[in-house]
């Protein structure tokens, strides 16, 4: 099934995306390079009904679509904000552990078991989301996103913050993954394309 934006525009927090025509066929994975900020996270929380089109239609069909953006990840911190128990504990809330955060999207052991290998994840399942870096929290969010088992993937920016052994094994991850899962990937950087990308 097709996704079809047609004289389509939405209002982010600093940007306004307008796409006039882009059909992204069954199976395609997409390439965006773009210097604006925010454009990664406007295309995903679109793709995800968290953003309605002020003008326009976008059409999914039955797709399933996750995301792994910065909006994505603010609204999982303010949640697990909001879950902060420090002040009833004689310890800091580290909040939901890594093992946690990614059972809850897919409620099955062998299926977290085994994104938390593939992410190397596995030696932080027990650490809570609040004390991870940048780096670890970006493949979180990526397991996450992949234990709800979606038909496309949008991914903002996905090297961001990574060092450069993780850089390159989720480059390796993400080449294998897109052979079975459809994926649009937004870059700020042109040298982070990657070479497997069917359309930028």
């Amino acid at each position: 099934m097709a996704i079809r934006f047609s004289q389509l525009a939405v209002q982010g927090h600093t940007t306004t995306l307008s796409i006039d025509e882009w059909t992204i066929d069954n199976n395609d994975s997409w390439g965006i390079f773009s210097a604006e900020g925010d454009i990664g996270s406007l295309l995903g929380d679109l793709l995800c009904g968290e953003l309605k089109p002020t003008q326009g239609t976008l059409d999914l069909g039955e797709l399933k679509v996750a995301q792994v953006s910065l909006s994505e990840q603010q609204r999982l911190l303010e949640r697990e904000l909001e879950k902060d128990d420090t002040d009833f504990l004689d310890r800091i809330d580290q909040g939901s552990t890594v093992y946690a955060l990614i059972f809850e999207c897919c409620q099955d052991a062998a299926t977290t078991e085994r994104l938390l290998e593939e992410l190397d994840l596995h030696h932080l399942k027990q650490s809570g989301f609040r004390v991870l870096s940048t780096g670890e929290t970006r493949r979180v969010m990526l397991a996450r996103a992949l234990a709800t088992q979606p038909d496309l993937v949008l991914l903002d920016n996905p090297f961001v913050g990574l060092d450069v052994a993780h850089r390159a094994s989720l480059a390796t991850y993400l080449h294998s993954l897109s052979q079975s899962v459809q994926m649009l990937i937004t870059f700020s950087r042109e040298s982070d394309m990657p070479e497997w990308i069917d359309h930028v």
